[in-house]
């Protein structure tokens, strides 16, 4: 029989309880409920919780569970086989088993579709399928399945042009008569057909193993009714591990056991999930009871989970959400017009409304008040996103947004942004991308597709890059094809994956410290668990990492070799599995404490067992209200508009700081006020294009900052001292080609020049020329020099089989025309990427050495000699006994007796102390103020106002995004610069600007950037990379400064140089999330943002915009990210981003998180629900932080990721 758990006491009042809860009325009858039913469908998604191995409906109380035993690319995307077990059937089923009798429609989940009374051509309502007779059906993205007439088993899968490619299901006799698949494969245009997947049976006739193209299988041990008691995959097969196992009870799944031992239990009542938990927890995770309210006519169901809060859920027969009451007591109410929702209003009193038409919205009201209409064209296919109708035209109330138009086979053609540009795509036989045109007119053409679905040679601008994929679709070799000038990631020769498609080895190749011309090699190797959680990384040198896990599979220990000697960091976790706990080796120690709802109500940061500071966070109607930071004399409070964005910040001292919004919730005002009643110190204003591109920001009414774009590239930026600076661009490469600064009459101030080549065939060498024509008595002098960087790896080892990711390899500089002041140095780099040195010819002029693991460095010499100390986590404890003091977050606080900081707990900046200088901020770190708290500037990145004289500072960019110079009020350059790779070559003017390289902040001879504090004469932070990054937690971009750049300290990202248009993007959320903090006295420092002990937490806070963001980051979690694989390494990562997909992100449906017959999303950077669908991964706490924090961006955003995720989820349509 079903395992029963002792429930809760007092569980079993629950349901009467509710009933008071709900209405203020007797009539709740506990019993009644809905029966399970199988399948997911979308309109359902908000009723989904994601619960330990599974999903339960919580209309009904159906488990459904989900393996996949082989992942496969395919043409038509990622392929994930396994089959879904749902708890109201009892079965097991498995992709190739769908069935269409031209009436009663099985779908992948195990969802049954009554398509009997729908015409030819209709949406089956609430889900992403549609009717096309009596033999197909198929996705809104285009996805054609096959059925056969009369077996109604599966044939095949198509795009909607034509019958080739097709994933075709062959089959075979069963018994009574029966035809079952034995096998799946892929047949291309020239009808060569080419095993994916091949299925074997037992003498039951139930599924006993797969086999597929790259000779990986996966083997299934069954008992009566095809029901597996053990699963093994390819993985376990491959290290000989158990696999899973499960456990039945009268048909229902009552445990499931990993290969680690580590059991998931459940509790069945009347059929119905009542209860989950873990073998080795504290109690049961979840506790479920349905019941029938007859006065309000709705069925509801109650969830207690492990923190001891209660949730509420109503909803009708349908099983469509009406309201639901969080643990916290906050309510969000639906209405409903079929099966999509017509309206959402959330506890906070914002309102969402929704048309739709044959199942697709066509009108969307969002709070902020913006109306967005969608046209669709339904005959085209979308492969990358199958769920997804593909939009044909989306305008708001501001004007377009985006138009795409398609072919007549449906594949896409044009896109056009809401400001005129227009991308071009052409796509061959297959309808696989062939080419890209930029709205630049550069052309990217793609080639030798395999079977896996994935380019292998890319061709941009005269460069040839060839990649390599495994069978089974992994990038093996090569880049991944997002920038013409990013062969590979630094260092990086090979990949080598898994059975389980998880990274095994980075084949890297260095410089060896002894001599230029000598290459090393080395592997940095991953070993796992069975569900893909790191268990060990294997360094060159033996810096190597292991990760311990407690019963439950939840990351307790990290221990890193440092010096010979392991060092560990340790994290805890609540009874609920939320991260409450991180201590690091050196006794930095970060808590949080959790109210009944998930979110963080204390945040407290020790040293050694001492409470250093502490921050309490107030909740009120779903938002973060309020805000008590030990380190702060009152209470920091919040206010928010209807449509949910931060309308206005108090500040404990006083001062005020409000915003305003236009109808896309861009931030269109900002007041600065010392008190509630003063008039506004300060206003600003913004302006942008419908490309939602910032092109104006105006200061107290006067235009100081004016951008144009042309062809969807930056060119022109006019500054409010009258000079303009424009931007030309190689038109076969679309990479910036000369930039011009000119005075109001025209007359050139400044000019640069790339001259690009080709490096060995698959990279980019640059020489940048820059020309400064001084004025008379300027504080610069009239400049002319080149800049000249060679791209490795050297010519020797370039032609070589498997050539690494670039790297620098040399770089020189001349003046006036005259030699180069070095010659041609090389510079070289070890297999992890630290720099070793500078050599000319055979003589060493530059030397850095590190411990015997390379992951602590220990002296420089360059100009002059450097000794560094470290504490046992890795920060920087002195460098030539000069001590370096850090908070117990993690936050640099002193260098010596020079300079002192002090943070709040949020890691503002309140105060910093130098020989000569007491500066204190205000408006929580967004203005610099004197000793007094005297307002005295406000930084907003490309110009800087001084509050006290009146003036303001203009920086103008390099190619590399560097600041290059900067301009007074009257046009005069007052600072210039030229670079080195790592940082400042030379510097002229007066000094009075500190921000240089990457736009960081000068602290005496470091630079902070973003989170961490930045050394450029080694080219490593002073403390561990906040992202834990596998290969190397210091080196800046691994020694590649020319492609990639880390202006936030966090992770190298691709420079400016080939993305200016996201520089220009950017800027307007620098300026409002991001600003440096210019203290008196001319001493700069930024609003660093806090990372807790560097993995856990990280708090981000700005211009005094709390942006909270709680990470149960993949390392909390047992994985880490690998950096030299982003997100859709495949080709159909190239597929354009749009503001169209921005835009639907939150308010469309795109598909069932079942896959598509199961075919997977590809690489487009969502996970398989799609834009506004679930969305929720791993327990609720999936990838998607980065469109959180873009949706509260211009706003205070709500804290801990995590609960928000699971609310956005349930509410999705």
């Amino acid at each position: 029989m079903a395992r029963v758990h002792r429930r809760r006491r007092g569980f079993r009042w629950v349901a009467l309880i509710q009933c008071v809860l709900l209405v203020p009325s007797p009539g709740c009858v506990p019993g009644g409920a809905i029966a399970p039913q199988p399948g997911v469908l979308q309109y359902r998604l908000p009723l989904m919780l994601d619960v330990p191995e599974g999903q339960v409906n919580l209309a009904g109380g159906n488990l459904l569970h989900r393996r996949v035993d082989l992942s496969i690319d395919t043409l038509f995307g990622s392929l994930d086989v396994g089959p879904v077990y749902n708890s109201a059937t009892g079965q097991w089923q498995w992709p190739f088993e769908m069935s269409y009798d031209g009436q009663t429609f099985l779908d992948d989940s195990g969802a049954v579709h009554d398509l009997s009374l729908l015409a030819d051509g209709d949406a089956i309502p609430g889900t992403h399928w549609v009717k096309l007779d009596a033999q197909r059906v198929k996705t809104k993205g285009g996805l054609v399945h096959h059925f056969d007439a009369d077996s109604h088993r599966l044939l095949a899968i198509t795009g909607v042009d034509g019958v080739r490619p097709a994933l075709v299901f062959f089959g075979e006799a069963a018994g009574a008569g029966g035809v079952r698949t034995r096998a799946v494969s892929q047949c291309r245009g020239s009808n060569v057909c080419r095993l994916v997947y091949r299925v074997s049976y037992d003498e039951e006739g139930c599924v006993d193993g797969i086999r597929d193209r790259a000779g990986r299988h996966a083997v299934f041990q069954n008992l009566a009714n095809c029901r597996p008691d053990v699963a093994r995959d390819a993985l376990d097969l491959a290290q000989g591990w158990p696999g899973r196992r499960y456990e039945y009870a009268g048909g229902l799944l009552t445990s499931v056991t990993n290969s680690e031992g580590e059991r998931v239990e459940y509790t069945y009542q009347d059929g119905r999930l009542v209860a989950v938990a873990q073998s080795g927890g504290e109690g049961p995770l979840f506790e479920f009871h349905y019941g029938f309210e007859p006065v309000a006519e709705l069925f509801f169901s109650v969830v207690q989970d492990a923190r001891g809060g209660i949730s509420i859920y109503r909803y009708d027969e349908s099983q469509r959400l009406h309201e639901w009451r969080d643990a916290a007591g906050d309510s969000t109410f639906t209405t409903w017009s079929g099966r999509r929702p017509a309206s959402r209003v959330g506890p906070d009193g914002a309102r969402i409304n929704w048309v739709f038409e044959e199942d697709d919205p066509v009108r969307i009201e969002l709070p902020s008040g913006n109306i967005v209409h969608y046209t669709y064209a339904p005959e085209a296919q979308y492969r990358s996103r199958p769920g997804q109708r593909p939009v044909a035209r989306i305008v708001d109330s501001l004007g377009l947004v985006e138009e795409r138009t398609y072919d007549i086979r449906g594949h896409l053609v044009t896109i056009q942004s809401g400001a005129g540009d227009i991308r071009w795509l052409y796509h061959d036989a297959e309808g696989m991308l062939g080419i890209l045109i930029d709205p630049g007119g550069a052309s990217t053409w793609f080639d030798g597709y395999g079977e896996h679905g994935h380019a292998q040679e890319i061709l941009r601008g005269g460069v040839d890059l060839w990649r390599s994929f495994d069978e089974v679709g992994n990038l093996v070799a090569g880049p991944d094809g997002r920038s013409s000038v990013s062969p590979g990631r630094p260092g990086i020769q090979r990949r080598s994956f898994d059975e389980d498609r998880n990274l095994r080895a980075l084949e890297m190749a260095g410089d060896s410290d002894s001599a230029p011309s000598v290459q090393e090699a080395g592997e940095v190797i991953f070993s796992y668990r069975s569900d893909g959680k790191v268990l060990g990384i294997q360094r060159p040198h033996g810096g190597d990492a292991i990760f311990e896990y407690d019963a439950v599979g939840r990351l307790v220990e990290r221990r890193e070799r440092v010096d010979g000697a392991w060092q560990s960091s340790s994290y805890e976790y609540t009874a609920a599995g939320d991260l409450s706990a991180i201590e690091l080796a050196n006794g930095m120690r970060s808590e949080a404490i959790y109210d009944v709802a998930g979110r963080p109500t204390h945040l407290g940061y020790r040293r050694d067992g001492v409470l250093e500071q502490s921050v309490e966070l107030g909740w009120d109607s779903g938002r973060l209200a309020s805000l008590l930071d030990s380190r702060l004399p009152g209470v920091e409070s919040l206010a928010y508009d209807a449509g949910g964005r931060s309308i206005s910040v108090s500040f404990p001292d006083g001062e005020v700081l409000e915003r305003d919004y236009d109808l896309r919730s861009r931030e269109t005002a900002r007041r600065f006020r010392m008190s509630a009643e003063a008039e506004p110190l300060r206003s600003l204003g913004f302006s942008y294009d419908l490309a939602d591109r910032q092109t104006e920001v105006f200061d107290q009414g006067e235009l100081i900052l004016m951008r144009s774009f042309d062809q969807g590239r930056l060119a022109e930026v006019g500054y409010g001292n009258g000079l303009t600076q424009s931007f030309e661009y190689a038109p076969e490469s679309n990479l910036l080609q000369a930039s011009s600064l000119r005075d109001p009459g025209g007359w050139e101030i400044a000019s640069t020049q790339m001259a690009w080549s080709e490096c060995h065939g698959d990279s980019y060498c640059v020489v940048a020329t820059t020309r400064f024509a001084s004025w008379l008595d300027g504080p610069v002098p009239s400049i002319f020099s080149e800049e000249n960087y060679v791209m490795g790896p050297r010519a020797e080892f370039a032609l070589a089989e498997g050539g690494h990711g670039a790297r620098l390899e040399s770089w020189a500089q001349s003046f006036i025309g005259g030699p180069w002041s070095v010659g041609a140095p090389h510079y070289s780099f070890d297999a992890l990427g630290n720099w070793l040195g500078v050599w000319q010819g055979e003589e060493r002029t530059a030397r850095f050495t590190y411990n015997a693991e390379r992951n602590r460095l220990v002296g420089s010499d360059r100009s002059v000699h450097h000794e560094y100390a470290w504490d046992e986590a890795g920060f920087m404890a002195a460098r030539d006994g000069v001590a370096f003091a850090w908070s117990a977050a993690g936050l640099l606080t002193g260098i010596g007796d020079s300079v002192e900081l002090e943070f709040d707990s949020l890691g503002r900046p309140i105060s910093i102390r130098t020989p000569t200088t007491i500066s204190r901020s205000l408006f929580g770190g967004a203005v610099a103020g004197d000793a007094n708290r005297e307002p005295v500037s406000l930084d907003l990145g490309e110009v800087e106002i001084r509050w006290d004289s009146g003036e303001r500072l203009y920086r103008h960019h390099d190619f590399r995004g560097n600041v290059q110079m900067v301009t007074n009020q009257a046009g005069q350059s007052t600072e210039f610069y030229t670079y080195s790779p790592f940082g400042v070559a030379q510097r002229y003017g007066e000094g009075l600007d500190s921000k240089s390289f990457a736009q960081g902040e000068a602290l005496g001879d470091f630079l902070v950037l973003g989170s961490r504090v930045y050394d450029p004469e080694t080219g490593r932070f002073l403390s561990p990379d906040p992202i834990y990054h596998p290969i190397n937690q210091f080196a800046y971009t691994l020694g590649n400064p020319l492609n990639y750049w880390d202006p936030g300290g966090a992770a190298a990202e691709q420079s400016p140089m080939t993305h200016r248009i996201d520089l220009a993007k950017k800027a307007g959320a620098s300026a409002g999330a991001m600003a440096s903090i210019l203290f008196a006295g001319g001493v700069s420092f930024s609003s660093v943002p806090l990372t807790l002990l560097g993995l856990g937490f990280m708090l981000v806070s700005a211009l005094s915009r709390l942006v909270v963001i709680y990470y149960q980051f993949s390392v909390a979690r047992g994985k880490v990210t690998i950096e030299d694989l982003p997100e859709g390494s495949g080709t159909q990562a190239l597929d354009p981003n749009s503001s169209a997909e921005v835009m639907s992100v939150t308010d469309l449906v795109a598909c069932s998180p079942l896959g598509l017959g199961g075919i997977g999303l590809g690489a487009d950077g969502l996970g398989a629900d799609g834009p506004g669908g679930n969305g929720r991964g791993e327990n609720g706490r999936g990838s998607w932080w980065g469109s959180l924090v873009g949706l509260f961006q211009l706003g205070v955003a709500g804290l801990l990721m995590t609960w928000l995720r699971k609310r956005r989820g349930r509410l999705a349509p």
